[in-house]
């Protein structure tokens, strides 16, 4: 009998993740299939900020604004790209935390659809009111249900602690949506407003960007990865920054543009700084267009010797060319193919790095055009490896929001992606009160190369053709 009984309950537990999941799918309304906008409001340093999450199936874009400008993240399955004010996605090569991934499909209803296990995510029972769910590409997490609603109530880490509970459940035209998700911790992320959008949900692009068929090269300055350009109808200089995340024009600039600030925003560099964001019709770079888009105005641009520094947002919206030693720049669309040997590109950030040796040392380095130095190292990091080089002089810089000493010497052997140079200029710079987070690369270094920046594949191109 008893034998009976057990075998009763195992065939009811196995049963239960068709019959939960069609009675949560009814009762949810499938948010997944739809476009769910949800919105939270705060305030910081004396402005209203906003959180905005664009919702739909295993698409997610979240931007966090303040001062009228806007930031964020986008991530769709297991891959995820940041942008910065202009919208620019730049993908990240750090995988997307696993449990995340099954958490949206769990929050979204898209679990309980035939096609989320036909594209290899799993469903299994746990309990009665319990189902296991595994995304592709995340983790393992307990989804449970509210008998009453037939709603998920909670998901739990599998032999943990509750990691969510959905609360305060609203109905959204045909959906039921909860207005607070307490965590494990105990704090509560509140929605003022969650709304469906008719239109699907696009992700972030950046500006609109065009490109001449005979774009061709652009001459650079003597002094660096400086060009001419233009910014509507004003001839200006450029420099192409990679360790910038969006673009910025100086002061003088924006005046002669007899532009008005839209915005504010705090700038980071060797310091923070507070500035204005200016809007822009266009930007003539050689062969490429870029469409409206935002600036940071640098009040102390004069520090760059340029009109315009072009970061992260205009950069991952094509292929770069840069050739140091010939001096000159060219703007493929996305897609051109590359003409050096490829190497990986990795982005935890705006900033990219590539794997370096240093000596035996192997270390991923920022790759930062806007710094004129060779190799640069955080003074910190020096001191935990100073076998590496002696220095011998020491120099000022100047940078956004602050000035520091580096301490300059040579490095014996450097090797990147197939290339191996030798006594190669090194420096480790001191920032009162900070400085830079990670080793990094500076035009010095990239003009042994032809160097190819290609954001959108997390690609680099280098050949030596000298």
């Amino acid at each position: 009998m008893r034998l009976l009984s057990l075998v009763a309950l195992l065939l009811c537990i196995a049963a239960a993740p068709p019959d939960l999941l069609a009675r949560a799918a009814r009762a949810s309304g499938e948010p997944w299939r739809f476009h769910v906008v949800s919105e939270s409001y705060g305030s910081q340093r004396g402005h209203l900020t906003q959180t905005k999450i664009d919702a739909q199936g295993d698409r997610i874009v979240t931007r966090s604004c303040s001062g009228g400008i806007c930031s964020g993240t986008y991530q769709s399955g297991s891959r995820s790209a940041i942008f910065a004010y202009n919208e620019t996605p730049i993908p990240q090569t750090r995988p997307v935390e696993p449990r995340s991934v099954t958490l949206r499909a769990i929050a979204s209803y898209e679990f309980t659809a035939p096609s989320f296990r036909d594209a290899g995510g799993t469903v299994e029972p746990v309990a009665n009111d319990t189902v296991r769910v595994t995304a592709p590409g995340g983790a393992p997490l307990d989804a449970r249900f509210d008998g009453a609603t037939g709603l998920v109530a909670a998901v739990v880490a599998p032999g943990g602690g509750t990691i969510v509970r959905f609360e305060d459940l609203r109905r959204v035209g045909g959906l039921m949506l909860p207005f607070k998700l307490r965590r494990a911790d105990g704090t509560v992320e509140s929605f003022e407003e969650r709304s469906i959008d008719p239109s699907p949900l696009v992700p972030p692009a950046g500006p609109s960007a065009t490109f001449d068929a005979n774009g061709g090269e652009v001459a650079l300055s003597s002094n660096g990865p400086r060009f001419p350009c233009t910014v509507e109808t004003q001839s200006a200089t450029c420099l192409l920054d990679t360790g910038a995340s969006g673009l910025s024009m100086s002061l003088d600039l924006a005046d002669r543009l007899h532009k008005s600030p839209v915005a504010t925003i705090a700038l980071q560099g060797l310091g923070t700084v507070l500035s204005g964001v200016v809007r822009a019709d266009s930007l003539r770079l050689g062969g490429m267009r870029l469409g409206p888009a935002l600036y940071a105005v640098l009040p102390d641009a004069g520090g760059f010797k340029a009109d315009v520094v072009v970061g992260a947002d205009v950069i991952g919206r094509a292929v770069v060319r840069l050739d140091l030693h010939r001096r000159t720049i060219a703007f493929a669309p996305l897609g051109s193919p590359l003409q050096g040997t490829p190497v990986a590109l990795g982005f935890d950030g705006f900033t990219p790095t590539v794997d370096v040796r240093l000596d035996e040392l192997g270390v991923p380095l920022a790759i930062d055009t806007g710094d004129a130095a060779s190799i640069d190292l955080p003074v910190d990091f020096y001191r935990e490896h100073p076998a590496l080089f002696t220095p011998r002089e020491r120099r000022t810089l100047i940078g956004v929001g602050g000035r520091g000493v580096q301490s300059v010497g040579r490095i014996a052997r450097v090797g990147v992606g197939p290339f191996q140079l030798s006594d190669v200029p090194i420096g480790a710079t001191e920032i009162p009160g900070g400085g830079p987070t990670r080793p990094r690369v500076g035009a010095d270094f990239l003009a042994r190369f032809v160097v190819e920046l290609d954001y959108a594949n997390a690609r680099l191109g280098l050949r030596k053709d000298r």
